[in-house]
């Protein structure tokens, strides 16, 4: 199993290279006039010419027409720089079609991570960029089930990422600009995650989950799938440590133990309670999160129709939550509560009282009150007379 490092600054690279480490087989560069997160200027290629080891350059930007013709140069350039070995990593339709018409001969790994997520589009993928195909990055979203089918019918290398964060959005637009920031947390209220990551560069805006994926465990699994390389994209130090783990899962195979001698894994597992942040496996042993969409979407919807009671807006644990009404409560009433993530209880309104602390017996549409806190209930969740059931759908993160 081969492994990729992307890097998106000099800093990084220098790093990279002044640590000596043969540990990978290929650096992903993220340019500045390329890439929609790099920012090592183009000009600096020519510094590490002499890396011994293959090179990938990121085009993900989204370019105008203008911006395209006025850099196309700089493809002859690269590969003056670094032949035969360099190759451009390439999102956009129009790249490909660029590249092969007019820098050929030239190799190129299609990243599909964003769309692609069947075969047959894969196939044609294929087909339409020809022998100048080195490499398909494929996505995040595809489980171990489909991405061994992929394996079984493409005949192309292919990587997936097992260290970094999971995007989730990303648009041109500049949609933090208005409020004078280039950094914040957002929140959803058809899920239950809080804090997802919202960052604004020159390139537009993007939206992560706050956790990172973590794969590292499931090498055997991965390497049966059939998956070519495997990526990393985090800080180095920790890439660093997740190469070893690789070169030890390698090791191991490469000696007759198969991929059964558990050394590595016991060293991943190791690696995965040191990481300095939240991690989660993804969509790799499955999606899960279409379970939840019937509660998320539908019920939801529903309840904002003649079922739905109120809406908690404010709780203290164990002690009360601050409901919003939207049809009438009684007290002795037994409603439905329905977190935002699908979860469902029961409550029973055991006291009721108005937003000065007040006993009341009834509560009318439009008023503030208070009632029995619900284990689990969150701002968000929402009351309905609909049947009450003890069945829960966990997201997958």
């Amino acid at each position: 199993m081969k492994t990729s490092l992307a890097i998106y600054d000099s800093q990084t690279l220098r790093a990279f290279i002044e640590s000596g480490t043969h540990n990978f087989d290929q650096v992903v560069l993220h340019l500045k006039d390329f890439s929609r997160k790099g920012t090592i200027p183009f000009e600096e290629l020519a510094t590490y010419k002499n890396l011994h080891m293959e090179i990938s350059l990121v085009w993900d930007v989204l370019m105008p027409e203008e911006e395209f013709i006025g850099k196309k140069y700089l493809f002859e350039k690269a590969k003056n720089l670094f032949p035969p070995h360099v190759r451009w990593r390439v999102v956009d339709m129009g790249a490909i079609h660029y590249l092969v018409n007019h820098c050929s001969p030239v190799n190129l790994e299609v990243d599909v991570t964003t769309g692609f997520h069947n075969f047959l589009a894969l196939k044609a993928l294929q087909n339409f960029v020809g022998p100048a195909l080195k490499k398909m990055v494929l996505s995040l979203e595809l489980p171990e089930t489909e991405l061994r089918e992929i394996h079984t019918h493409l005949h192309t290398p292919t990587e997936i990422l097992v260290l970094g964060p999971i995007p989730l959005f990303y648009t041109p637009r500049h949609l933090l600009q208005r409020y004078k920031t280039n950094r914040a947390l957002g929140k959803s209220e058809e899920t239950p995650h809080r804090g997802f990551i919202i960052e604004d560069n020159n390139q537009g805006t993007f939206m992560w989950l706050p956790k990172n994926i973590f794969l590292l465990d499931h090498l055997d699994e991965i390497a049966s799938a059939g998956m070519d390389w495997v990526r990393f994209d985090c800080p180095l130090a920790w890439a660093l440590d997740g190469a070893k783990v690789i070169q030890r899962f390698n090791h191991g195979h490469d000696h007759g133990h198969g991929h059964g001698h558990n050394d590595w894994k016991a060293e991943a597992l190791l690696l995965k309670k040191k990481y300095d942040r939240p991690t989660s496996k993804g969509f790799f042993k499955g999606n899960r999160t279409d379970s939840i969409f019937p509660k998320l979407k539908n019920q939801i919807l529903r309840n904002k129709n003649n079922n739905r009671v109120a809406d908690i807006i404010d709780l203290e644990k164990e002690r009360f939550m601050v409901a919003h009404v939207k049809l009438e409560i009684k007290l002795g009433d037994t409603l439905a509560m329905q977190t935002p993530e699908g979860r469902v209880k029961s409550l029973q309104v055991k006291f009721l009282k108005n937003s000065m602390g007040q006993e009341i017996t009834v509560a009318k549409p439009g008023e503030v009150v208070l009632l029995p806190h619900v284990s689990g209930a969150c701002v968000g969740s929402v009351l309905d007379r609909s049947q009450t059931t003890n069945s829960t759908s966990s997201p997958p993160f």
